[in-house]
């Protein structure tokens, strides 16, 4: 995002911006939701219910709705972005396919546990523990965040274009520390 912001030839093609927004909607859900989401899942197991841990839950409950929606619709975005260039013949159909293929595969594979785990409450609620249903939620709703770690990663790692300013930006960074 930061090497969108600062490279203009990255601006260039508006689906690099929607990439710029993605991550940022992403490292947010990384620093602000998951750690929130830690904290109140630490706090249900080992104090119980308090009216500190339903204001964190509400708190968290809010922000983790926002993050991932706002995420999950940035996703739909670039998929369908890249799904009519995609329809469009130029030279990289090929990258830009892998690319889609790789998010949505990702994207599948993160989110499927917390599909399973509300398929399991639904039909076996009444005959697993609470203890159990809390570790297996927090599981699989990091399996969840975790989309939002990868996502950065996939797209910087795919895209030459993203690649070379990310490298440019940390020897930068790194120079301006030294000296």
């Amino acid at each position: 995002m930061i090497a969108v912001k600062m490279k203009a030839r990255l601006r260039v093609h508006k689906s690099n911006i929607a990439l710029a927004l993605l991550a940022s909607t992403d490292l947010t859900v990384g620093v602000l939701v998951q750690p929130l989401y830690v904290a109140l899942m630490r706090t249900i197991l080992l104090d119980g219910t308090s009216s500190a841990s339903y204001a964190l839950q509400v708190l968290t409950r809010v922000l983790c709705s926002v993050g991932v929606s706002a995420s999950l619709i940035h996703m739909a975005l670039i998929s369908g972005e890249r799904f009519l260039a995609m329809r469009r013949p130029f030279a990289h159909l090929t990258l830009a396919f892998k690319a889609t293929f790789i998010v949505i595969v990702v994207l599948m594979l993160c989110y499927f546990p917390i599909l399973i785990f509300r398929a399991v409450l639904i039909r076996y609620r009444t005959k697993i523990s609470s203890e159990v249903l809390y570790i297996y939620l927090f599981l699989a709703t990091l399996m969840a965040f975790l989309n939002s770690l990868l996502n950065p990663v996939i797209y910087s790692f795919r895209l030459r274009e993203f690649r070379l300013a990310f490298i440019k930006l940390i020897f930068n960074s790194s120079e301006h520390c030294r000296g």
